[in-house]
């Protein structure tokens, strides 16, 4: 095991939010709700019943399928994540490459641990997936320190995904809109691959300790984060594209924005203190993006409701997929 990473001991979390975070977090989750409500009630309710047409119910559980499978690249990206962790120095003196540690879990261990724990982002508070996904993945033998590690490192992926494609949006209502959006999105998610080097460096100097990272190579370090980075990029994309195709069948519209808008809307719901998944303030940002982008008032909230079931109902597909892998990794465990 790598002697830095104290895979054994206690791990240390970073401090909990001031009550002032948490009343912000709170004020803001409210206002959100309220600015969709205040939008849902002003709304014509013949527009809105659209999804409850067999065409638009149809449209729904079919997404929600797609969306369960996209999730699936969340799953890799962890896994690789954990790879990096696992990672064991060989003999040097033979020449020997990294070796994986033992407790380093299969995609199906791992799918079952995340898959099950997902779900738990509705509660209030919006941390009891990340608790369960720790629990469960000590129970499957990582490492207390490294399980937490990995949850840090995956959602420090996740916020620079998503934060080179929130930056790339406004590209895409130019004129050359797909090819710079491309571009752009290239190049940030490359320099995205440096944050581990960072956050191993501002460890070193104490300003994070709890973010220490075992000596990796760097030259291994981002070649391994340019893994995580593509999963994820992917998954925003997919979801996107989700959205996307939703625009498309419930009003008729095609607009491009729309592939990069749910980055935005999924970083401030996961930045506001205790929204549970995110709810009110990703509906709220999509609705005023996709507005922005030229739907109608109306278009805009149904898409933003649409994708909001589509994600709730894909959340419940992809708990049945991590009961089922779990099932089947018990299953070969017994085998084996």
């Amino acid at each position: 095991m790598a002697p830095e990473i104290e895979p054994d001991g206690p791990a240390q979390r970073p401090t909990a939010l001031p009550p002032w975070a948490r009343a912000l977090g709170i004020v803001l989750t409210l206002a959100s709700l309220g600015f969709v409500g205040w939008r849902l009630a002003a709304s014509d309710a013949w527009q809105l019943r659209r999804l409850t047409t067999p065409e638009g119910l149809a449209v729904l559980v079919a997404a929600s399928v797609v969306y369960g499978a996209v999730c699936l690249l969340l799953v890799l990206a962890w896994r690789r994540v954990l790879g990096l962790l696992a990672e064991e120095p060989g003999d040097e003196r033979k020449a020997e490459p990294p070796r994986l540690a033992r407790w380093l879990p299969g995609f199906d261990a791992c799918l079952g641990i995340y898959g099950r724990s997902q779900i738990a982002k509705y509660l209030p508070g919006n941390v009891f997936h990340l608790a369960g996904r720790q629990v469960l993945a000590q129970r499957a033998g990582v490492p207390a320190r490294v399980a937490g590690l990995s949850l840090a490192l995956e959602h420090l992926g996740l916020v620079a995904a998503a934060a080179a494609l929130a930056l790339a949006l406004p590209s895409a209502l130019s004129p050359g809109g797909p090819w710079l959006s491309a571009a752009t999105v290239a190049a940030l998610g490359l320099a995205a691959c440096a944050l581990p080097l960072l956050a191993q460096s501002a460890a070193r100097r104490g300003a994070v300790p709890w973010l220490r990272l075992p000596p990796i190579a760097p030259r291994r370090m981002l070649a391994a984060w340019l893994q995580v980075i593509a999963w994820q990029l992917l998954f925003f994309l997919g979801v996107g594209l989700l959205l996307f195709a939703l625009v498309r069948s419930l009003v008729d519209a095609t607009l491009p924005l729309a592939v990069f808008a749910f980055a935005p809307a999924w970083l401030l719901g996961l930045v506001t203190p205790g929204a549970a998944a995110g709810v009110g303030v990703r509906e709220a940002v999509l609705i005023l993006l996709l507005e922005n982008g030229g739907l109608p008032a109306d278009d805009a909230l149904l898409a933003a409701l649409a994708l909001r079931l589509v994600t709730t109902l894909g959340d419940v597909v992809f708990l049945g997929l991590g009961v089922r892998a779990s099932s089947a990794d018990a299953t070969a465990g017994e085998g084996r």
